[in-house]
């Protein structure tokens, strides 16, 4: 878990099933984010979504902008791991295969 990721969290989960729990909330918040913004989403109605108590969500942020604030860590750690990965793709092609896939 990266260090903005785990700062945003109260509780760092610590089995599979509340890990998973976590990523339950960050995704239905994700969703109701995009769909009805960002002001229009309560806590209450990212809970609702995932079929959980209010007081689980609260149980892992105290807040709405602490969700967001996971959201966008999780989302630049997975765009590092991406550009990392092209970087280490791009560094096998030669300069002849690079010409030609542009």
């Amino acid at each position: 878990m990266s260090p903005i990721l785990s700062s945003s969290i109260r509780v760092a989960p610590q089995q599979q099933g509340s890990a998973r729990r976590l990523a339950g909330f960050l995704e239905t918040a994700a969703e109701l984010f995009a769909e009805v913004g960002f002001e229009a989403t309560t806590m209450q109605t990212i809970a609702g979504g995932r079929r959980s108590s209010i007081s689980t969500l609260y149980n892992y942020f105290p807040d709405k902008q602490s969700v967001t604030t996971a959201l966008l860590a999780m989302y630049a750690e997975k765009l590092q791991e991406s550009l990392e990965l092209l970087t280490a793709q791009s560094e096998k092609l030669s300069v002849a295969h690079a010409d030609h896939r542009l």
